[in-house]
């Protein structure tokens, strides 16, 4: 009996102490199995180098969903959750709670990173921050923070802020530095930066080369073929300015019949495609039809919403549907109003 007790103590001991190792442990969640505890020594813009057991291993940013640092304030996970619900104000009230002084370097960054998301969502979905002001700020933390895993992401986010500023020079320069990142997703998600600010300057050969760059590569990741399907919606809007519209809705209700609905931010872009195709067809009844799927169906993805809403409300008020009409600019003003398309004409 009481060799039995001292087992149980020692076994007890074990398993606590392990847990304590674990606390002190950096986390790594991967896109797939199981987290990674470690200690985190350093980073690139493309990968975390960190050890386990005294072995250096090294995790590429395409294959990390997110990171915990050793130590790390419970404000910012809880900053992470609001941020990723859309709570905004909240998450950045999360961050006023933390005493900066008291982080170690990798905190520091991580809480000069959380602040500029913050300020650069709330500045593109809910239009409560000047995009000026919230761009500003990742510029700052991307010139102080220039290994940072975090880099492109930031990057591509400051592409995007440029982007609906029509600041398109700003832009292209951001998506641009994308495609040279050697990490295939990045590269891909810079092509469609490119592709999007070509379009939205009526450069349509400009915007083929980049989709045709997606449509080529070599890489079919998750993200990757995300961004391969969004490419096809935006080739069909190249196809329908070069007159072959029977051709871009076929390319558009293939995609739609053979890929999951579930895939929100690729079947946003589809119904939008499709839209813009039926307005250069004439097809007014269609083109409603196609925005209201994004409308109704797809709203999470803001992007598209905002420009599901700028034609809805242009093409109610063509078949006068006043109130239709007035009803999308209104939610396009209030929602998105530091969108591009809440200032296009």
């Amino acid at each position: 009996m009481i060799l039995r007790s001292m087992l149980f103590i020692l076994l007890t001991l074990d398993s606590l102490s392990a847990i304590a190792i674990g606390q002190s442990l950096d986390v790594i969640e991967p896109m797939q199995g199981r987290d990674i505890r470690c200690s985190i020594k350093s980073s690139t813009p493309q990968s975390i180098q960190y050890e386990i057991s005294g072995q250096s291993q090294e995790i590429n940013i395409s294959n990390i969903k997110n990171v915990k640092f050793s130590g790390e304030p419970g404000e910012f996970n809880r900053a992470r959750n609001r941020l990723q619900g859309g709570q905004f104000d909240d998450a950045l009230t999360e961050l006023q709670k933390v005493n900066a002084s008291s982080l170690t370097d990798f905190q520091k960054t991580e809480f000069a990173y959380l602040n500029a998301l913050g300020e650069a969502r709330k500045a593109l979905r809910d239009g409560t921050l000047p995009v000026r002001d919230a761009a500003k700020t990742i510029s700052q933390f991307l010139q102080s923070n220039p290994t940072t895993f975090h880099f492109y992401e930031m990057t591509d986010l400051f592409g995007w802020m440029a982007f609906h500023s029509s600041e398109f020079a700003a832009a292209e320069k951001s998506f641009l530095s994308l495609t040279e990142s050697k990490v295939a997703p990045l590269v891909l998600a810079g092509h469609l930066g490119l592709a999007r600010t070509a379009l939205e300057q009526s450069k349509f050969d400009d915007a083929q080369s980049h989709l045709t760059a997606i449509a080529d590569a070599e890489s079919n990741d998750d993200q990757s073929l995300e961004i391969k399907l969004i490419g096809k919606s935006l080739s069909a809007r190249v196809l329908a300015e070069q007159g072959q519209i029977p051709q871009a809705i076929a390319l558009l209700e293939e995609i739609i019949k053979n890929e999951s609905d579930e895939k929100t931010r690729v079947f946003a872009n589809v119904y939008n495609s499709l839209g813009i195709c039926h307005l250069k067809a004439g097809d007014a009844k269609n083109a409603v039809l196609a925005f209201l799927h994004t409308d109704q169906l797809y709203a999470s993805e803001v992007d598209s919403h905002a420009e599901a809403l700028f034609y809805l409300g242009g093409i109610w008020a063509q078949i006068n549907e006043t109130d239709r009409s007035n009803r999308a600019k209104q939610t396009l003003s209030q929602q998105y109003r530091n969108s591009l398309w809440a200032t296009k004409k």
